[in-house]
């Protein structure tokens, strides 16, 4: 079973669909997208990222990444870093209230042995 299957069947169970982009081969985020949420956490200054995102995971945040776009539920992933040591996935959804879901970097290396992404 590849590393993506194991991923998207473990977080089936949490209600979380995820995609695994190596960093290696990360993009800009789009902006122009139906996700309003994501498009204004893609339009701000990386240093706003991290602050909005920081406030979502609930740290203070030294980095925000977008790792990916998914067109077929309009949801983006974004890493937050936080300045406490700890990473987090936020998923970004593209419903009127920009609901988000957050999952530690432990606990999607627990679940899907993936690392982050990175």
């Amino acid at each position: 079973m590849s590393r993506f299957a194991v991923l998207s069947t473990a977080l089936a169970g949490l209600g979380m669909t995820i995609f695994v982009i190596p960093a290696a081969f990360a993009v800009e985020p789009p902006i122009n997208t139906p996700n309003r949420t994501h498009n204004m956490l893609a339009a701000a200054s990386p240093p706003d990222q991290a602050k909005a995102l920081g406030a979502i995971v609930g740290c203070p945040a030294r980095a925000a990444a977008f790792r990916l776009y998914d067109r077929s539920s309009n949801t983006a992933m974004w890493r937050v870093d936080c300045s406490n040591g700890t990473s987090s996935i936020v998923s970004v959804a593209a419903d009127a209230e920009g609901s988000t879901k957050v999952l530690s970097c432990p606990a999607l290396k627990a679940v899907a042995n993936v690392d982050c992404f990175r």
